[in-house]
């Protein structure tokens, strides 16, 4: 697989760097927080055999631009994605996403279902209330540089707990995901991610969280496939 990689300027002058690899019809991609679309390699080495697949780091990760101002909900995001369908003059896409690119894969398609030619949702799922709460309350660590570099340990924390426990911080037996510890050199990508994106790392992320849920989703009326990995950490749902 050949995969370039380019920045696009959007309208506001940011840019929006992504990856891009196949040919066919176009297939935008996007990944979860708070990581970059490195992350979509493997999905890529699969959908460019029939797709021009063109993976985005989400504005404000890796190394794309915080461009977005309408923050809430994921609104901004999906309007981003217009954007860049925009530039590449795509009347329409297939929009493929994991977890929080599901959450504004999802948004898109409801915002702008003509351009939607089919949604993927890869680790879309339910939380409840109760689960939101417990995010709100722990699950994002402060990424604030401080002198004795304890951000930098709470962020190898909860970078490697997570493939331990989910939600990370959690002990409980019932929470423990079943495909075991990330490699070491995994957990360090991770950090990098997160400290590349820097305290804000929690935006996309929660508001992710806050819209994932089965009445979201049923807002939805382009065709939809929802699928999820074998070792995700997300529960089924």
């Amino acid at each position: 697989m050949n995969i370039e990689r380019r920045f696009l300027s959007l309208p506001d002058g940011k840019q929006v760097h992504f990856r891009m690899a196949g040919r066919g019809p176009a297939m935008i991609l996007m990944h979860p927080s708070p990581i970059s679309s490195e992350a979509l390699l493997p999905a890529m080495s699969v959908f460019s055999k029939q797709f021009t697949c063109i993976a985005l780091d989400t504005p404000g990760y890796g190394l794309s631009d915080d461009s977005v101002t309408e923050k809430e909900d994921l609104w901004g995001y999906a309007d981003a994605v217009v954007h860049v369908l925009d530039a590449f003059k795509l009347e329409s896409a297939v929009i493929y996403g994991a977890a929080t690119g599901a959450q504004i894969g999802t948004q898109f398609a409801r915002r702008f279902p003509k351009r939607t030619r089919l949604l993927m949702l890869d680790g879309a799922g339910h939380f409840t209330d109760e689960e939101r709460d417990t995010f709100s309350n722990g699950y994002f660590v402060d990424l604030t540089p401080r002198r004795d570099g304890t951000h930098l340990l709470a962020a190898w924390d909860s970078s490697r707990h997570l493939s331990v426990f989910f939600p990370w911080m959690s002990s409980r037996l019932e929470d423990r995901i079943q495909s075991g510890p990330a490699p070491i050199n995994s957990v360090q990508d991770h950090v990098n991610d997160m400290l590349r994106a820097g305290p804000d790392y929690r935006i996309a992320y929660w508001e992710a969280m806050k819209v994932e849920k089965h009445s979201n989703t049923a807002q939805v009326e382009v065709p939809t496939l929802l699928s999820l990995n074998a070792g995700s950490m997300m529960p089924v749902s």
